[in-house]
């Protein structure tokens, strides 16, 4: 399977959230997504960044504004098999790199949603996601 490049540029409206999806569908797993600053408007670092799975609302990414143009590798974390309860690791340190799964998409799009940036209009940014 090859990686296909997906944009959305989101610009946030008087209520400080902003919605956008991207073009196509995706299939495959989300490798990364770049986030590149607006020199204009930037998503403030009180911002909140959202991107889930259009249909299923898997999430792939929460974070909050960066600062600067960013990239992100976005993993699931896995859960022990021998956890009866299931229960994901807690905390960052406990998040070893074999211990995350890379998250699948399946013919749907990705949600980008924007929030928390205030009641500014003009806020902007854009966002490539590679999938493959």
């Amino acid at each position: 399977m090859y990686l296909t490049r997906h944009y959305v540029s989101l610009t946030a409206g008087t209520s400080g959230t902003s919605t956008g999806y991207t073009d196509d569908v995706c299939n495959g797993y989300v490798r990364a997504i770049r986030y590149v600053i607006s020199t204009s408007a930037p998503i403030p670092t009180t911002g909140t960044i959202t991107i889930t799975a259009a249909e299923s609302g898997l999430t792939v990414l929460e974070t909050t504004g960066p600062a600067a143009s960013e990239t992100f590798y976005p993993k699931a974390r896995a859960v022990l098999s021998s956890d009866a309860s299931n229960v994901y690791y807690s905390t960052e340190a406990q998040v070893a790199e074999s211990q995350t799964e890379l998250i699948p998409v399946a013919k749907e799009r990705l949600k980008f949603v924007v929030s928390g940036t205030g009641a500014t209009s003009g806020i902007t940014g854009g966002f490539y996601a590679y999938v493959g």
